[in-house]
């Protein structure tokens, strides 16, 4: 009975989840997991390792061996936590323990072993645990299963966590566990860097995306080329460590035979350019302002025939300053273009993730053209001595100065990592982050693309082969495979109707925001005074009154287009303490957190819609306009306004 109950409750819970146990329940037969009885009745489990068995729970009393456990637990520890999360349920004992304790605490389950939960499942009455505290319940059987897991919980959740992990479990399942804490600790430092990197870059995004909306009208969306040139020929990724210096030579043979085509990323297009050999391509979605001093060399020295593929969100002023033909990728971050446009005849648009490093993001764009192999060069995510980059590589601007050398700080708290001989070099934690996250898109590409790590002395690189380039360029690399009209467009014709359809759209949009935002103010307001008077019986219709107009508000399409991303992060945080409010029983408590939270939200989004409106939107609007009313070849007209936007990124 206790078993069906749960699998329906499972089945509303996580559709997922539910149809795996019932597959569990069916294949049960032989197991490493016993069931068996404790001296005082109650049941327990036995986990087989090696050649005996380990008990999780007390073989005389699990209850009360639970609750000892528990009481372990102040109260003081877990006010200072709003969210516990269990690692290994067990049959539940700890949990019910936990719960009689502290019953007003969100809860997430996390178990190592597909039968250890499908025996809790049996025992453990899941719908003791109030729907609104229960965020996740988790089964990593799998290493993948477990990596999923790690990502997913850390994006989800921006909360702080009191880890509580049956003490059995540390021995009964020790490799689970070290797994466990290896993948989670990693994820906890990927999603913390991104979260640094939105804090930084939030603004940057959402300016960028809309200047560069304006060069994107006339320029070339690189997913339109012919796929034919680049179908199963060799690409190659060359990137700015310091091992750059060991292949400039090849890459110059390579380059002037045509035997694959070349892609700089980042700073990698100085050391090229200051050798004298100019790629088949420079890539960039750096969102800074110091982006567009990547390509002084280029700008000073008048260069105009090495194509530029920036991402959408790239710092506008790289796009606007450089001198040479312009192809573009559209990113994830961008949320105008995909809003804006689409194409004739059905023609798809396609658009490329955001990532810790160019490198990463240029590696998932190669792959989707459908170059195959792709090549690392100067990929050393790791110091080579004391460099960072390869030598030719500086930075002079005024907001911007650094050389090759790796920084002292940096070098001071470097950790010893593997390399692509088995010998030890050192890595920053941020260089560490930057290879996990490659080595994870190498994960997701599969066994479709080689990638093939070229980069002497580099990190040793998961899901890569290791390979000389020279070696290569005598067994692979020997004929030509260049087209010397790779840069033209194949499909895809900008839907202008479309394109004027979606503007009035968002007008009208934005309007209705301004209304939202307007008496969601007033709400707020409202709620300040009947808490501070205490009168009660307002509060409630109040609440729900909000409630409804949030809920316009972050569907409304000016909301979702600029405000949302212009403020990526304060959006997450406000999401769940949203979550953390409604679970919060005393109205009176919920009335003084949704007014103090929602001022301060409401606020920004009123300061941000009258920048938008004030001094980017206009520049949106009428480059829309000139794009309607002319053809192609009075793109100039449009592009201009780029110009425009230096006074308006000095005044944001």
């Amino acid at each position: 009975m206790i078993l069906t109950d749960n699998l329906k409750l499972l089945k509303t819970l996580n559709p997922n989840l539910h149809a795996f146990m019932k597959a569990v329940g069916e294949t049960l037969g032989e197991s490493d997991v016993i069931l068996s009885h404790a001296r005082n009745g109650e049941q327990t489990l036995q986990v087989r390792k090696g050649n005996s068995y380990i008990s999780l729970h007390s073989g005389y009393d699990p209850r009360r061996e639970a609750e000892a456990f528990i009481g372990t637990i102040s109260e003081e520890e877990v006010e200072n936590y709003n969210h516990v999360f269990f690692y290994g349920v067990g049959l539940g004992y700890h949990i019910e323990a936990f719960l009689k304790r502290f019953p007003n605490v969100f809860v997430t389950l996390f178990e190592p072993n597909k039968q250890v939960f499908y025996r809790f499942l049996s025992r453990f009455k899941m719908d003791t645990i109030p729907r609104r505290y229960l965020k996740g319940i988790y089964v990593a059987d799998k290493t993948e299963d477990l990596e999923g897991f790690a990502v997913d919980f850390m994006n989800r959740f921006n909360d702080s966590y009191l880890f509580v992990t049956l003490p059995a479990y540390e021995r009964a399942f020790s490799e689970e566990f070290s797994r466990f804490k290896s993948y989670f600790t990693d994820s906890i430092r990927l999603i913390r860097a991104n979260r640094a990197t939105i804090l930084t870059f939030e603004k940057r995004w959402t300016i960028n995306s809309m200047m560069n909306f304006i060069p994107t009208l006339t320029d070339t969306d690189v997913f339109t080329l012919d796929g034919a040139k680049f179908a199963r020929k060799p690409a190659i990724l060359v990137a700015a460590g310091p091992s750059l210096e060991d292949e400039l030579e090849s890459l110059r043979k390579i380059r002037d035979e045509g035997t694959a085509y070349i892609f700089t990323v980042g700073s990698a297009i100085k050391a090229l350019v200051n050798a004298g050999i100019k790629p088949h391509a420079a890539v960039s979605m750096d969102p800074d302002v110091v982006t567009q001093y990547t390509f002084a060399e280029i700008v000073e020295k008048g260069i105009t025939d090495i194509p530029f593929i920036y991402g959408t969100s790239v710092g506008f002023e790289a796009v606007r300053d450089y001198p040479g033909p312009k192809l573009y990728m559209t990113m994830d971050r961008d949320t105008i273009s995909p809003y804006f446009t689409r194409y004739t005849n059905g023609v798809p648009r396609h658009m490329v993730n955001d990532a810790p490093t160019i490198a990463i993001t240029t590696l998932q764009l190669l792959a989707k053209l459908g170059f195959d192999p792709i090549i690392l060069v100067g990929q050393n995510l790791g110091f080579r001595g004391n460099q960072y980059y390869a030598k030719g590589i500086s930075y002079d601007a005024e907001e911007f100065k650094t050389d090759h050398m790796a920084p002292e700080q940096q070098l001071a708290s470097a950790e010893e990592i593997e390399d692509v001989y088995g010998g030890k070099i050192l890595a920053s934690s941020q260089l560490i982050i930057f290879r996990k996250s490659m080595e994870n898109l190498i994960a997701a590409i599969g066994s479709s693309r080689r990638v093939i790590n070229t980069t002497r002395g580099g990190a040793a690189i998961a899901g890569t082969s290791f390979m000389h380039l020279d070696e290569l360029m005598s067994q692979e690399l020997m004929t030509k495979v260049v087209s010397d009209t790779w840069t033209e467009p194949h499909s895809g014709t900008l839907d202008l109707k479309y394109l004027e359809k979606q503007k009035e759209k968002m007008n009208a949009s934005r309007e209705r925001l301004r209304k939202y935002l307007d008496h969601a103010e007033k709400i707020a307001i409202r709620l300040s005074e009947v808490f501070t008077y205490r009168k009660v019986r307002e509060i409630e219709p109040l609440l729900q009154d909000l409630d409804k107009t949030f809920q316009l508000i972050i569907k409304n399409d000016f909301f979702k287009m600029f405000l949302s991303p212009l403020n990526a992060m304060e959006s997450l945080v406000f999401s769940n303490y949203l979550a953390y409010i409604r679970s919060t029983t005393e109205i009176g408590e919920r009335a003084r957190r949704v007014a103090r939270g929602f001022g301060s939200f409401i606020i920004e989004c009123k300061r941000d819609i009258a920048f938008i409106t004030d001094q980017l939107y206009p520049l949106v609007c009428q480059a829309i306009d000139e794009r309607v009313q002319a053809d192609a070849t009075d793109a100039p007209a449009a592009t201009e306004v780029l110009n425009m936007t230096e006074a308006c990124n000095a005044e944001r």
